[in-house]
């Protein structure tokens, strides 16, 4: 197996792949990320499961815009 020169190591020694289509995140995005994350890890079971989403999809029952 041949070394892969765009492989990198993050700090941690774990391998990091550089991304294939890096795209820009606003900083308005990063804090409604971050705002989305912390309302997750303070209640990991509020939302729909998986499976909910998927037969509401099926259903019809969620419209987009």
């Amino acid at each position: 197996m041949q070394p892969n020169p765009s492989l990198k190591l993050s700090p941690n020694g774990t391998p990091r792949w550089p991304a294939r289509h890096a795209i820009e995140v606003s900083p308005e995005l990063k804090i409604e990320l971050r705002e989305r994350l912390a309302d997750f890890e303070r209640d990991p079971e509020a939302g729909y499961s998986w499976d909910q989403v998927k037969a509401h999809l099926k259903s019809g029952s969620w419209r987009t815009a």
